[in-house]
């Protein structure tokens, strides 16, 4: 009888030393990794998850304002270091508009466990929506017909739809019950739905492996961006001195962060590209150090390399100084004015509290690519002039020639799909029957497009099995 009191008390003993050893792992880990404050947001009828709802974080004592936004199950998480009181602000297209009471974070943290209340939002769009009934300039008649039918509004989308409409593009105003051509395109395989949805879905899991070698290379940028700033005999061809060592410094920093706090989020397709264009940057510092001069190409790929690199990891400050740069650059066509400045020099505003993210989520698109080919006054989109004919490859602006940065889409289009960051990217179409050719754009001439993704991540597309995807359309030639 005392033999089995003693295994009893033994086993006790075990578990209770088990107990204590993970909570001692927790809170050392709680130590290391600070938590977040976590919301959620609903739809006051249905209590569904509202998706991709900007919510404004007001810092009340230093009127600095941060901007988030809710993830696909609705749920939003705030940084609570160096916040104490604040309000949210939130706003979703469809709903009404939130504003919360005053809020503490010692609160929060102390009486809910880092938990703010659930909020709920009032929809205010009946369903189905009115008709419209206002006559429309072509451009704004097209976007209001792309944005319906989940397509980017690109050159190609416009020229495709002018093509195939003959008149509308000189119309002074569109009636909206216009009759509009669009293109023929043959439904996509179920088989292809499938691999499509997978390929998204693996690319959103967390892949440790990835991670690892992310953190490598975050960290080999980190020595070479000390060192670059330890050669004293660096030359500065047209670039200004300040200007190129702030851009790097502030990638640097913001790098480090990113290694210490939000390494363990980032998910697999992410990492990959995020490993290619910091490699990018890694070569290009290395360059610099080896012909110890920084000139206007080392600029001109700097900010471009930045721009992306920043965008696709929301760093915070690097993220503003590169946007900037950008604002007058792009236009709603996607396409890039090159009569502007290349360099990344005055920008930067030292004394700006605005801490706005990007209109957006950090997360990758799908994006669903449709070849369409002008042939001898024809628009083909069907048949084995496009079918599994052309290969889509898209790019950082101005690293063409770095082929390590080029993403392909997943299979030979007409269709197929590529998962993108929200960033510009520089798309290219291979003709797979002339190896090596590329084929040109109609109208542009050109052999290559400059496509902004945001609006592919202003609003949640609708869903392809469970895949948020918007389409992308090309309208090439035949050279």
């Amino acid at each position: 009888m005392a033999k089995k009191v003693s295994i009893k008390w033994l086993i006790f003993f075990l578990l209770l030393v088990s107990i204590t050893a993970r909570a001692q792992d927790d809170v050392s880990y709680s130590r290391s990794q600070p938590k977040m404050i976590k919301g959620l947001v609903l739809n006051k009828n249905t209590k569904l998850p509202v998706t991709s709802a900007k919510i404004k974080v007001i810092n009340t004592d230093s009127n600095i304002t941060r901007t988030i936004r809710t993830d696909e199950k609705g749920v939003y998480f705030i940084e609570p270091r160096g916040l104490r009181n604040f309000i949210l602000q939130i706003e979703k297209f469809g709903f009404d508009a939130y504003t919360s009471g005053s809020l503490n974070t010692s609160s929060i943290i102390e009486r809910n466990k880092y938990l703010i209340d659930d909020i709920l939002l009032a929809p205010n769009i009946s369903y189905p929506p009115p008709r419209d009934t206002v006559k429309r300039p072509p451009t704004e008649y097209l976007v209001r017909k792309f944005d319906s039918l989940d397509i980017l509004a690109t050159s190609s989308a416009y020229r495709l739809l002018y093509d195939l409409n003959p008149g509308l593009e000189k119309m002074d105003l569109v009636d909206p019950n216009y009759k509009i051509v669009l293109p023929r395109t043959p439904p996509i395989p179920a088989e292809m739905k499938k691999e499509f949805s997978n390929s998204f879905k693996r690319d959103l899991k967390e892949d440790r492996g990835l991670q690892a070698v992310l953190k490598d290379t975050i960290s080999f940028y980190n020595n070479l961006c000390n060192e670059f700033n330890y050669v004293t005999a660096i030359r500065y061809v047209n670039t200004n001195i300040d200007s190129a060592r702030h851009a790097i410094s502030l990638l640097n920093d913001d790098l480090k962060s990113f290694l210490a706090t939000k390494l363990r989020d980032v998910r697999a397709g992410k990492a990959e590209e995020a490993i290619k264009l910091i490699n990018a940057l890694n070569t290009l510092l290395s360059a610099v150090i080896k012909k110890q001069e920084f000139s206007k190409q080392d600029a001109f790929y700097l900010k471009y390399i930045g721009l992306q690199t920043s965008l696709i990891l929301f760093l915070e400050n690097s993220r503003h100084y590169f946007t900037d740069t950008e604002k007058s650059e792009i236009r709603s066509t996607g396409k890039r004015n090159f009569n502007n400045g290349l360099i990344i020099l005055a920008s930067y505003n030292e004394s700006t509290n605005d801490m706005d993210l990007p209109v957006g989520n950090p997360d990758l698109r799908s994006l669903n690519i449709t070849i369409h080919l002008s042939k001898n006054g024809t628009v083909i989109s069907d048949g084995p002039d496009v079918m599994g004919r052309f290969m889509v490859v898209c790019y950082p602006p101005a690293l063409k020639t770095i082929e390590s940065t080029h993403k392909r889409c997943s299979t030979p289009a007409s269709f197929s799909t590529i998962s993108v960051s929200n960033a510009p990217y520089e798309f290219m179409i291979y003709d797979l029957r002339n190896p090596g050719k590329l084929m040109k754009f109609v109208k542009t001439n050109t052999e290559a497009e400059i496509i902004s993704t945001e609006d592919a991540f202003n609003e949640l597309a609708r869903t392809l099995l469970g895949v948020n995807q918007k389409g992308l359309i090309f309208y090439i030639k035949e050279n």
